[in-house]
């Protein structure tokens, strides 16, 4: 940023320079030869050091090479394949070829994993004990979802306020350039480069904004549905169903029941006595069945969330 930032004075200051003597007819009093060569050499060297910055990694190659098969295409790309996004190349123009598999498709970055996004969220779970030796509360769910998540929660509105202020910039910069060339002249027809340079910027930047906007907004969804998705399995996985066991109890005492009634009719009595009784007990203190949580997990066969087993 510091290098675009010169980079955008020193070519402001040279275009200035060119809008000054097209109008005027005479260089400005003050671009002098020697400043017009340092600016120059100022945009060369922004350039180049810009260059070699987008040819850098974004994470540390020791960091990547210590993770092994876990690090990810998206995790060993450059600044400039990150901006471009030309690491989704391979895989596009493997679908040209053929019809993706699911084999084709390369595993989700650690980043964006259940596990680790699981795991981030139970780290700020944990009740806190402040210095007076008392339990803070947990924060609610809509807190620590937007604690962990606040990073693309920002650059998602950013990026979209960034987006819609370049789509509003293109027609209104196409607007003063009609302006500019209906009644030409030396300076409208600088001011009409100006808003043409203008407007090929503000397309470029929506052009970024919108892919950047896409990656994080998906990011952010997929990170979020795979937070929430864990927790219900926790939540699944620790509690037990004992819906089967009252079920068990009533339909063991309709079948106690009416075998009583069968016993009394035989020996004309009305009533079992041991059969009665045994079928009260029975009644009374059924079988410990348990019924498992595999009921309760498989209302979630819907979800498709792709994750590491350990997770669970």
């Amino acid at each position: 940023m510091v290098y675009l930032s010169h980079l955008s004075i020193s070519i402001m200051s040279l275009v200035m320079m060119g809008y000054i003597r097209t109008v005027t007819g005479h260089r400005a009093s003050w671009a002098t030869p020697t400043y017009i060569v340092l600016e120059s050499l100022s945009v060369v060297a922004c350039l180049l050091l810009s260059a070699a910055i987008m040819g850098m990694p974004l994470v540390d190659p020791e960091i990547t090479a210590s993770l092994g098969e876990d690090a990810q295409k998206d995790d060993r790309v450059t600044l400039f394949q990150w901006i471009t996004f030309s690491w989704v190349n391979p895989l596009i123009q493997l679908g040209f070829n053929k019809d993706l598999q699911d084999s084709d498709v390369p595993p989700l970055s650690l980043t964006m994993r259940t596990e680790q996004v699981f795991n981030s969220l139970l780290a700020i779970s944990q009740p806190k004990i402040d210095a007076e030796g008392k339990k803070q509360p947990v924060p609610s769910l809509l807190r620590r979802l937007v604690r962990l998540n606040a990073m693309d929660f920002f650059l998602d509105g950013s990026l979209t306020c960034v987006s819609v202020f370049c789509n509003y910039a293109g027609p209104y910069l196409i607007k003063r350039i009609l302006d500019s060339i209906s009644d030409p002249t030396p300076e409208t027809k600088a001011r009409a480069y100006i808003y043409a340079a203008l407007a090929l910027l503000a397309s470029l930047g929506k052009a970024e904004a919108d892919l950047f906007h896409l990656w994080h907004g998906r990011r952010e969804s997929v990170r979020v549905k795979n937070q929430l998705v864990a927790i219900i399995y926790e939540k699944a996985l620790k509690r037990k169903d004992f819906s089967g066991v009252v079920g068990l109890g009533e339909q063991k005492s309709k079948d106690d029941a009416k075998d009583k009634n069968k016993a009394g009719s035989k020996d004309g009595k009305g009533v079992d006595k041991k059969v009665g009784k045994k079928g009260g007990k029975e009644a009374k203190k059924p079988e410990k069945n348990v019924a498992d949580t595999g009921r309760v997990v498989s209302l979630m066969a819907s979800d498709t969330t792709r994750g590491k087993p350990s997770c669970l």
